[in-house]
């Protein structure tokens, strides 16, 4: 889903920032369950998002969770605790607009895990 204006996106991002109380649990069965299409991802530790990802070149969504739940990007994603996400076709167009609405609500600050990138 592509939105042109910032406002919209934040409004979306509210969603996803509280969706970590109704996310997925970041485990195998439910990961298991995420499309295997490109899209967005959100990754939360305690309620809190952590990381704002993109599945993107041939990935999705399902196949970078695994990664993420493997520990291939590190111990401090694969401590998540849920996870939500967004099919999309312009997947980097969308992740970039999420991560400027989070900095835009946290000070500039980036969601913790998009910092160590």
């Amino acid at each position: 889903m592509y939105f042109g204006r910032l406002s919209a996106v934040s409004a979306e991002l509210r969603k996803f920032l509280s969706a970590g109380l109704d996310a997925l649990p970041f485990k195998e069965t439910s990961v298991a369950a995420a499309p295997a299409t490109p899209g967005v991802y959100f990754l939360y530790r305690h309620h809190q998002v952590m990381y704002i990802g993109i599945a993107v070149h041939g990935t999705g969504i399902r196949q970078q969770l695994e990664k993420h739940l493997e520990g291939v990007y590190g111990p401090r994603t694969r401590s998540a605790t849920a996870f939500a996400f967004e099919e999309t076709r312009d997947a980097v167009v969308a992740s970039r607009q999420y991560l400027l609405a989070y900095m835009a609500q946290h000070r500039g600050r980036l969601p913790v895990c998009n910092g160590l990138e």
